[in-house]
């Protein structure tokens, strides 16, 4: 079975024409299986309302689709959050965007809204590496107890795994279902639900880790930062400016130190050597710079 994680920033409509409507945390997950392909679409319940949900899920799946039913300021903060991260942007056929593709220099496909999940999953890989989830949901099941809703973001967990939470807890894992379905192991890219023991659902919340090794919360990080090439402002010190990496996020303060950035957190967020995360403001474009954890 191919697992295929899809992001939608900016047309809700869409990924709902994509899937049916799931579990909703500022991101709304939209499932649907086909064939032997299994598809979680990720879209911003309300981009404008809470604008970091677009960040999150830019930083969260390698697949973006981006509409071009609108060419507005969130058609363009889109694109520059793809080309920060490095995504290909696979472009709706909507309308001609071409100009401003050209003009941002990012790579990109255009494509009909039937094509795209057969596109997606021909282009499916799997992400090697030690597991590690990033939690979306924690509530409490009668009769099954605690149970936690995430994104497998590499390597394959596996029912009676022991796994350390960031919040500080080590927890096992007792199930796993996807599509409604128990299953034995889960992958990279995975919508995953996980009953588990050793916690209470109040323990872990939106943006808490669970991995193999254990992942520290910490309020300070060392980072590579650029600023996108399509604004004009190069400034990082901005009084309301907040991380996003997946569906971790927090106001941050930024200072050079040498040949590196220091970004202090508000809140203490887990992070390791590498991620990538994007840097959003109030003023337009609200996406408009990337990191790496050093």
């Amino acid at each position: 079975m191919k697992h295929v994680l899809v992001a939608v920033p900016n047309d809700q409509e869409l990924a709902a024409r994509l899937g049916k409507r799931g579990s909703s945390n500022g991101v709304t997950f939209y499932n649907r299986k086909d064939g032997e392909s299994v598809f979680a679409i990720l879209a911003p319940t309300d981009a404008e309302k809470k604008f970091n949900s677009v960040a999150e899920v830019l930083t969260i799946s390698d697949n973006v689709v981006v509409s071009t039913r609108s060419i507005d300021r969130l058609f363009g903060e889109s694109i520059i959050g793809c080309g920060l991260l490095g995504r290909r942007a696979i472009l709706t056929d909507d309308q001609d965007a071409s100009a401003i593709m050209q003009k941002s220099g990012l790579q990109s496909e255009v494509m009909g809204e039937d094509r795209l999940l057969s596109y997606l999953s021909a282009q499916h890989a799997g992400i090697a590496g030690d597991p590690i989830v990033e939690v979306d949901h924690s509530f409490d099941v009668k009769g099954v107890g605690v149970v936690l809703l995430g994104i497998v973001r590499s390597g394959v967990i596996r029912v009676h795994d022991e796994l350390f939470c960031s919040s500080g807890k080590r927890v096992t894992v007792r199930s796993l279902q996807s599509q409604d379905q128990d299953i034995n192991e889960a992958e990279a890219n995975t919508r995953v639900g996980i009953a588990i023991k050793g916690a209470e659902s109040d323990d872990i919340s939106k943006g808490d880790i669970l991995s193999r090794a254990e992942i520290r919360k910490t309020q300070r990080i060392k980072a590579d930062i650029s600023i996108s090439g399509l604004v004009k402002d190069k400034e990082l010190s901005y009084s309301d400016l907040w991380l996003v990496c997946g569906f971790r996020s927090s106001a941050c303060k930024i200072s050079k130190e040498g040949n590196y950035f220091e970004v202090s957190m508000a809140a203490q967020l887990p992070m390791q050597p590498g991620e990538r995360f994007l840097l959003v403001r109030k003023e337009s474009p609200r996406i408009f710079a990337c990191g790496t954890v050093k």
